[in-house]
């Protein structure tokens, strides 16, 4: 990694802390999770933004520990907040997947009344994910199976895992 670039360290900051020592944002995995810091120079308004034209993935969300927003960067590509001098700086994280074919639209889970019916091409990693980008579960499944999610009521997201192939659903637990 590259040590971040800070010409004027008086203008806000988005960065990776790891160890100790700050980041500039510049290459990650396939899939994971990454925690990003925000330091603010003033107070005020300050907005995220990616450009997805640029970005080759099919599953990008911002989480806002602060405010407990949820972001698809992708369908909705710039994020405003309110920042203030001396906020805690490990406010977001950044939750992700590549995939080379698969824009993450497609259904490939159901429910049957009493569980969740997944269904897969190849052996593959099944994870349930909280709106908070949490991986609460994850299990391995070969071709269709049968899956129960017990879960509270909510909003969950499912990930099918199989090498570079990634798929994303959103589920709702009633």
């Amino acid at each position: 990694m590259l040590r971040k670039l800070v010409l004027n360290p008086d203008l806000s900051q988005l960065y990776v802390a790891q160890g100790g020592t700050d980041y500039a944002i510049v290459n990650a995995e396939a899939e994971g999770e990454l925690p990003v810091s925000f330091r603010a120079a003033t107070n005020g308004s300050y907005t995220f933004s990616v450009a997805t034209e640029e970005v080759e993935m099919n599953y990008l969300h911002l989480i806002d520990h602060k405010t407990g927003a949820d972001v698809d960067l992708l369908q909705t590509p710039s994020y405003t907040f309110e920042a203030s001098i001396g906020d805690f700086e490990c406010r977001f994280k950044l939750v992700f997947a590549c995939g080379d074919t698969n824009d993450g639209s497609e259904t490939f889970a159901y429910y049957n009344g009493s569980q969740w019916v997944v269904s897969s091409k190849a052996d593959a990693t099944l994870q349930v994910i909280d709106v908070m980008g949490r991986v609460l579960s994850s299990q391995n499944i070969n071709g269709n199976a049968e899956v129960s999610i017990d879960r509270a009521a909510g909003v969950y997201l499912l990930r099918l895992i199989n090498g570079s192939d990634v798929k994303v659903q959103k589920i709702i637990i009633q």
